[in-house]
């Protein structure tokens, strides 16, 4: 992983917002993730820090994402 690549990971992990996102950029990185199944969406910038997270690790297009939207009845 490049130097950039670690420095981006280490951001999400350590010091983004909202910090209680931090422990899921974490868990992509250790483990490496291939695949996020995602429930409620919200703005979308989330989706965006954990598929960048992956792409950290796994290498060309592997990275699958699904998300599932809802509307609060």
């Amino acid at each position: 992983m490049a130097a950039t690549g670690r420095f981006k990971l280490l951001y999400l992990s350590y010091f983004s917002k909202p910090a209680f996102n931090r422990p899921i950029y974490r868990a992509i990185g250790r483990l490496r993730v291939q695949k996020i199944l995602e429930l409620g969406i919200g703005s979308g910038q989330r989706a965006m820090r954990m598929i960048e997270a992956a792409r950290l690790h796994v290498p060309g297009n592997q990275i699958r994402y699904v998300a599932v939207a809802y509307t609060p009845l």
